[in-house]
């Protein structure tokens, strides 16, 4: 499954309409943003590279040996955080459109912000009571309060 997504999965993947702008926005203010994914990492870096992301991104992280994957709060706790110390947990917006991006928020003391058009299912998402939710990425840069960045 990795070798295959990386080599052939990944060059097929295209952002969602409004990523591209919304990350442009939220870097040019100075906020800080990772991508932390449950998939290999080789193809996360290999997308955003390729869809030309990679410029707004601090820091990737992706499923590789030792590091626990969402909704395990570690990742952010012991290798985030630290890696910006002005920051804390509470201040953080994880932004997903899975029932493990809420349930990563919800462990990590962050804020959750639910993606409605992505992959989660809608009814369970919504039950899990996200922080919040939006429709497409233009209404993300909106939700970045000063409190959070």
């Amino acid at each position: 499954y990795r070798r295959l997504y990386t080599t052939e999965g990944a060059p097929l993947l295209r952002p969602f309409a409004g990523v591209a702008e919304a990350l442009q926005e939220l870097h040019f203010c100075g906020t800080k943003c990772a991508v932390v994914s449950n998939k290999g990492i080789e193809a996360v870096r290999r997308s955003l590279d390729e869809s030309g992301l990679s410029t707004f991104i601090d820091i990737v992280f992706g499923a590789s040996a030792g590091l626990p994957t969402k909704p395990d709060p570690t990742v952010l706790t012991d290798h985030i955080l630290p890696r910006f110390t002005q920051l804390e947990a509470h201040r953080v917006l994880i932004v997903g459109d899975t029932e493990i991006d809420i349930l990563f928020a919800r462990r990590c003391g962050a804020y959750a912000c639910w993606v409605s058009y992505g992959y989660g299912d809608v009814s369970r998402c919504r039950s899990l009571k996200p922080d919040y939710e939006i429709a497409n990425m233009d209404a993300l840069p909106s939700l970045i309060p000063s409190k959070m960045h």
